[in-house]
């Protein structure tokens, strides 16, 4: 998590440090946490340039977004999600205890880094109405509203049932 936190979100280590403590109640130094990043850096780096060299992230015509539950040390938290259809690629990934408009804005702000689709498949959660329109002006925003709709968000459903059990923290 801290690895994911430096190298996708940016974050500064004493920043990780703080969080990593305050979430899990683990005390790692921010010296740690960059001894880490320098350790680990260049062999990221060789394994996503390898699985990722065929991908192209920016040229999808339908993203799916969804919202999990997840519990971490009991309280509980939402995994927001953005995958793209074709790739099955994770395009963008959000971790917050609120299922807002503000947490929907930070998973597509971070998405759109990898252009816009033609449309986005969301289940009828409020929250992604105003993120999807102000961020992706000329995106068509799908709502589905069960299984049984023509289209479906089974690709990301399917997704998030397979990642609870693994994440389970």
């Amino acid at each position: 998590m801290a690895l994911d936190l430096y190298f996708l979100n940016e974050s500064s280590t004493r920043r990780i440090s703080q969080y990593l403590f305050r979430l899990f109640n683990v005390k790692v130094s921010h010296v740690t946490i960059a001894n880490w990043t320098k350790k680990f850096a260049t062999y990221f780096r060789l394994k996503s340039d390898k699985l990722l060299k065929d991908v192209d992230l920016s040229d999808s015509d339908e993203w799916h977004a969804d919202e999990t539950v997840i519990f971490i040390n009991g309280k509980r938290h939402y995994l927001w999600l953005v995958i793209n259809s074709e790739s099955r690629v994770i395009i963008s990934y959000h971790l917050s205890p609120y299922r807002y408009a503000k947490q929907a804005f930070s998973l597509f702000n971070d998405a759109k880094k990898f252009g816009s689709p033609r449309a986005i498949v969301t289940d009828r959660l409020p929250s992604y109405n105003v993120p999807i329109k102000s961020t992706f002006k000329d995106t068509v925003h799908i709502k589905v509203q069960s299984f049984r709709d023509d289209i479906s968000n089974n690709i990301i459903e399917s997704l998030t049932k397979h990642l609870n059990p693994i994440i389970k923290v």
